[in-house]
């Protein structure tokens, strides 16, 4: 393993450290597949916990890694709803948007770009409320069992601030809902 996808590692488990994170089944396993992201830039989701009660909040972090050997320019604006989407597969296997709001991002100007060195990371803390009217009624109320948590961050490039147009799965995570 290269010696910067280790310092990547070691920021993001300090910053897991600091948010409370813990493990808390040994079979819930955590997805790394953003680890083996050389020479590309990745999203990564983290969660706190990996179990959730439908009564409280869901905390997670998404985060835009730049995993190549050069300064990219990418949109800095992580909106929820916008251009970052929580999505989840369900016990039964249905594939939901967590919330059913969705928001059109305008093209980003320079105040937004934000400039990512070579193993750089920009990223924003989220919170699902399940008492918020915008979250999906079929995550409130599917049954209680393993889900699949995962975000897509879309957004459009612009050219004329030399920002990179990106479309990001992050890592998926397991989680226990009750």
């Amino acid at each position: 393993m290269s010696k910067r996808y280790i310092l990547a590692f070691a920021l993001l488990c300090v910053a897991a450290v600091l948010s409370g994170c813990r493990r808390t089944d040994s079979d819930l396993p955590a997805s790394t597949d953003w680890m083996s992201a050389e020479d590309k830039i990745s999203g990564v989701l983290i969660v706190p916990s990996t179990e959730w009660s439908r009564d409280a909040e869901l905390l997670f972090a998404f985060a835009v890694l730049n995993g190549t050997g050069k300064d990219v320019r990418v949109d800095g604006r992580l909106e929820w709803p916008g251009n970052v989407d929580l999505l989840a597969r369900l016990p039964d296997g249905r594939l939901i948007r967590a919330l059913q709001t969705a928001v059109k991002m305008s093209r980003p100007t320079m105040s937004d770009v934000v400039t990512l060195g070579p193993e750089k990371l920009h990223g924003r803390r989220f919170k699902l409320d399940p008492r918020d009217k915008d979250v999906n009624p079929a995550l409130l109320a599917a049954p209680r069992g393993r889900y699949v948590f995962w975000v897509a961050y879309d957004t459009p490039g612009e050219p004329s601030v030399d920002c990179e147009e990106l479309s990001l799965t992050s890592n998926k995570i397991t989680v226990l809902v009750d």
